[in-house]
């Protein structure tokens, strides 16, 4: 079973175990504004719709996060859906 780990404060530091050892994710920081929503996603969105094409399908960003996230998977699935589509989305609100 996967162990999701992260530390706070400062930049989110994520971290993912497996049976097979530690993987280090890659941050980068950024100073985030009250409403900025950040994207997480599996390849099965990344590998199937650019990053243009990521931000196209919220443009004009829909009314909730679930609605913007399900365009989201519908946009990769659309574009030939050849694997799990995962899609996190979050909101800054401080």
């Amino acid at each position: 079973m996967p162990a999701y780990t992260y530390e706070t404060p400062g930049p989110l530091r994520l971290s993912l175990e497996i049976p097979f050892g530690r993987i280090e994710l890659e941050t980068v920081e950024h100073q985030l504004e009250k409403g900025d929503v950040i994207l997480l996603c599996s390849d099965g969105l990344h590998s199937m719709i650019n990053d243009e094409a990521i931000l196209k399908t919220v443009t004009p960003f829909p009314a909730t996060l679930p609605a913007a996230a399900q365009k989201l998977i519908d946009a990769a699935n659309e574009a030939g859906g050849k694997d799990n589509v995962s899609v996190v989305l979050l909101r800054y609100t401080e």
